[in-house]
């Protein structure tokens, strides 16, 4: 888990969410209705949910639009 870099945002009224200037490479994205604060920073949170993240690949054009399940 050394290597990962964490993004955080809130959606807006129609669930959207959009992270600018973003680095071309992999990303498990997940979306939860509440969580406690910094959950995911917490290597065995995340291992117990990490197969309900979306993997997203992001390439160079930057543009990836992504449909997540919350988890609850």
């Amino acid at each position: 888990m050394g290597g990962l870099r964490y993004l955080t945002g809130w959606t807006d009224e129609d669930g959207s969410l959009r992270f600018d200037a973003m680095a071309p490479g992999e990303y498990r994205v997940f979306a939860w209705e509440r969580v406690a604060a910094d959950a995911w920073l917490d290597p065995e949170y995340i291992a117990g949910i990490e197969g309900r993240g979306q993997l997203v690949r992001v390439g160079e054009s930057g543009r990836v639009t992504v449909e997540v399940r919350v988890i609850r």
